[in-house]
């Protein structure tokens, strides 16, 4: 006589086991994935980490280019000459209240009508020990006057009365009516600079993205690399100077 009871109980101990091989494979199937996945991970970042390192402008720069802006910042409040930042420099007076960590250079411009009096500047400009100078008949650079920090310099662009830059590869950044004036201020670190009327609007419309994106370039390589990522807190913080300046 076949004990029922005994063959059920056996079946259903071989079935429960079976499940449970089962469910340990899907299990440890689970573990490596996620391993795979937390090893992707942390590849990733080590690269943008490396990425970010590469770009990320060095502290001596830092420490150079703020007594730049502030000398001629100054000296064009001075004399009564409207600038006001743009391109990077404006993106990080906004975003970041100071200078972009990949950013190497300043960019402000001046209205067209006041090119004459900026040139009436370079001896005062030179007395400062800095070089004011034509770059091309489109804008003009400010640099120190010896040639140790060659490479560090100020950009200063003209916009016509119709709010055109004159370099024809930025007409996507014309002033639209309202923009730019009234100008008002804004803070690069320490430094009280002019800003357009209406920055974040503008900023949108040329930057769409730029509350959450990073684009990553700069003089250094010339521009040839440029790396997109997402903007963190982290990389929002500006790189401020370790000197005091003089206000």
């Amino acid at each position: 006589m076949v004990n029922t009871f005994s063959k059920k109980r056996y079946t259903k101990r071989i079935n429960k086991g079976g499940k449970r091989n089962i469910s340990r494979k899907k299990t440890k199937g689970k573990r490596t994935k996620d391993k795979k996945k937390k090893i992707k991970r942390n590849t990733s970042n080590k690269i943008k980490d490396k990425i970010i390192l590469k770009n990320r402008v060095s502290q001596d720069t830092v420490n150079k280019i703020y007594p730049l802006l502030q000398k001629t910042v100054q000296t064009l409040d001075k004399n009564k000459i409207d600038y006001w930042a743009t391109g990077g420099t404006l993106l990080g007076t906004i975003r970041s209240k100071g200078m972009i960590q990949w950013d190497d250079d300043i960019d402000i411009a001046i209205n067209i009508k006041d090119v004459p009096r900026l040139e009436d500047l370079k001896n005062e400009f030179t007395k400062m020990g800095l070089r004011l100078y034509k770059a091309s008949g489109k804008y003009f650079k400010v640099k120190y006057g010896h040639r140790r920090d060659d490479n560090l310099w100020i950009d200063i662009f003209i916009v016509d009365e119709d709010g055109f830059y004159l370099q024809g590869h930025k007409v996507h950044r014309r002033y639209l009516p309202g923009e730019l004036y009234p100008l008002k201020r804004g803070k690069y670190g320490n430094i009280s600079i002019r800003i357009p009327n209406k920055s974040s609007e503008y900023l949108t419309r040329i930057f769409p993205d730029w509350r959450t994106t990073a684009h990553m370039y700069n003089h250094a390589d010339k521009k040839k690399h440029k790396i997109t990522m997402r903007l963190t807190p982290e990389l929002k913080k500006p790189l401020l100077p370790r000197i005091k300046l003089r206000i």
